[in-house]
This record gives C-alpha cells, sequence and structure tokens, in this order.
C-alpha cells in the first residue's frame, strides 16, 4: 500500500507515515486499531538519512550533524553516510571517509561509497558557470613500524579549505578512524609521548572540526589509551591553550557544526544518485508516480542537467 502523499524528490520532507485503520468486528460490537508505519514509505534510504537530519537539527540544542555513534538514535550503518551528507547540506565544514586501512573501511556502509563517488564526479565535471561547493582531497598515513597504508577521503567545503590544512598531523595525514600518531615502541619514553600527542590532536582537530569542548573532553576522558586521568586532563589544557592561539590569527575563522553554517548543495545532486534515480524509475515503471509527478519535482534528468553545463 502506498503513502498517499509521495515525492520523488530527495530534496523535499518524506511523505507523512502510511496510516491504515483496521476493524475487528464480533458481532454487533466494532473495535478498532490505527497502525502506522514505522518507516516511512515510499522513500529511499538517502531520504530516510536526509529527512532524520532535518527532524533532529536543533533538538536538546544540538545539531543533527554532531555525530556521536553512542548517542544517536539514526540506525549506526547509516552514521558514516550521514557525515557526509551533514557537509553537502553545508552542516558541517569537513568530513572524513576512511577506506584504506587493515582494519577499516567505512565505504561497505550504505550510501557511503556512492556520494563519495557522486562527489568526485560532480566535482569533475563542475564549470565556473556551473560551480560545485564541495571538493575533496586523499590524506595518507604510512606506519613506520609496520609499513601499512592508511588513507581518508576528505570531503569539504570549499570555502573551508583552511580547516583542512589546519588538521594535524601536519603533511595531510589525518585519519577518519585512527588516532595519529602511532605509538612508537622502541622505548617507553617515546611510547607515553605519542600516547600524549594522540590526545592534543584529537582535542585540536575536533575544535578544528567544529564540535564542542565537552563533546571532545567527554570523547578524551574515555578514549582507550594507558595515560592516567591527570595525563588526559593536561593535554586538554595543552590543546585548549594552542586552539586559542590558532582562532586568534586574524585570517581564521572557527566554525561550529550546524544547518545553516554554509549553503547546500544543489538538490539535483540527491535526485542524481544511482539509487534514488533508479527508484523513481522503478516506482515510474510500476505505475505509482507518472508524466504529471516528474513536471512536478525537482528532478532533471540527465539529457537536461548536461545541456545547462553541469553534470548528472
Amino acid at each position: 500500500v502506498d503513502s498517499p502523499s509521495s515525492s520523488s524528490s530527495s530534496s523535499s520532507s518524506l511523505p507523512s507515515p502510511l496510516k491504515c485503520s483496521l476493524t475487528r468486528r464480533n458481532g454487533s460490537e466494532a473495535q478498532q486499531l490505527d497502525v502506522i508505519s514505522v518507516i516511512p514509505m515510499n522513500a529511499t534510504a538517502m531520504d530516510y538519512v536526509l529527512e532524520w537530519l532535518r527532524m533532529h537539527e536543533g533538538m536538546y540544542g544540538i545539531s543533527s550533524c554532531f555525530m556521536y555513534h553512542s548517542g544517536t538514535s539514526l540506525p549506526e550503518p547509516f552514521v558514516y553516510a550521514a557525515e557526509i551528507a551533514c557537509v553537502l547540506l553545508g552542516a558541517k565544514p569537513i568530513g572524513m571517509v576512511q577506506f584504506t586501512s587493515p582494519s577499516d573501511d567505512e565505504t561497505v556502509y550504505p550510501l557511503v561509497d556512492e556520494l563519495c563517488q557522486h562527489i568526485v564526479a560532480f566535482q569533475a565535471l563542475a564549470t565556473e558557470a556551473n560551480p560545485f561547493p564541495v571538493d575533496w582531497e586523499v590524506f595518507k598515513y604510512t606506519y613506520p613500524e609496520t609499513g601499512a597504508d592508511h588513507e581518508t577521503l576528505i570531503v569539504y567545503q570549499k570555502k573551508r579549505r583552511y580547516l583542512v590544512d589546519a588538521l594535524r598531523p601536519r603533511g595531510n595525514v589525518a585519519q577518519a578512524l585512527h588516532i595519529l600518531p602511532f605509538p612508537r615502541n622502541s622505548n617507553e619514553e617515546d611510547r607515553v609521548s605519542d600516547l600524549k600527542e594522540q590526545l592534543f590532536l584529537s582535542y585540536w582537530n575536533g575544535k578544528v572540526l567544529g564540535y564542542p569542548d565537552n563533546m571532545i573532553e567527554v570523547y578524551i576522558q574515555g578514549f582507550n589509551t594507558d595515560l592516567g586521568v591527570a595525563d588526559r586532563s593536561e593535554q586538554i589544557y595543552r590543546g585548549k591553550q594552542a586552539v586559542l592561539k590558532l582562532f586568534a590569527e586574524p585570517d581564521f575563522e572557527p566554525v561550529t557544526i550546524g544547518m545553516g553554517l554554509d549553503p547546500p548543495v544543489d538538490p539535483r545532486f540527491w535526485n542524481s544518485l544511482p539509487s534514488v534515480r533508479g527508484f523513481s524509475d522503478l516506482r515510474r515503471r510500476a505505475g505509482i508516480i507518472g508524466a504529471a509527478d516528474d513536471e512536478d519535482s525537482d528532478e532533471q534528468s540527465c539529457t537536461d542537467y548536461d545541456a545547462s553545463g553541469g553534470s548528472c
């Protein structure tokens, strides 16, 4: 059964959940039960993620783009796609995707690979007349003791390039799922020094990315490390002092994650995602939507978009 108010455009709100009334009769007595669907009908997984971000923005005074896996009601497999979506929506300045590592690969999660490829394609096909505001870069770190490579795709709002350059350690090596530097095991002094540097850089990068102090401090205090409470607090203090100097620089603009930070990408980005277009085509073939629905939506064909100098 279809929701009565469906839309094929991913940029608009989801249709209202399906509600149906079931009546059970026992002689002259009637009992009515209203059933409401838990998952919205007539929507793609991308629609679901975007609507979740919209509905939870500002809840409890924080942005829905503060992705904290232990405290979000969004199903965890969608968290990684949501982080990328937050950059595209203009709510986060930078998103990080781990795609090469002996232990982790975020591209195996729903929509992540599709979104990353779409960003790369849109940026490659952008023109001066029809620019795309999000760019990308690959950061690579090689662990000296093992020679293992770790690579992270950085997606960012172009106007926030200065934040990408501010990520630490220097040299475009910061990783999405790995705290750097990896500890050296040559001697205990070097190992402890690296463990402290991990916490210091966690504070530094957290503030550069736009996270609030309390969230960063909770993360550091709960981080799995051999360092004690005093050492953790010391690195938090050290990080605060360093960040204050960074933010005092005349050309540096600190940011706070939240909707409205930067302009979002054109809705055609979402509508041209393969999974979204495929869902619309499926609905069209099934007769759920027709030409009239297409005329009312923001969706354009690849031919129309290419003709206007854009990308598809």
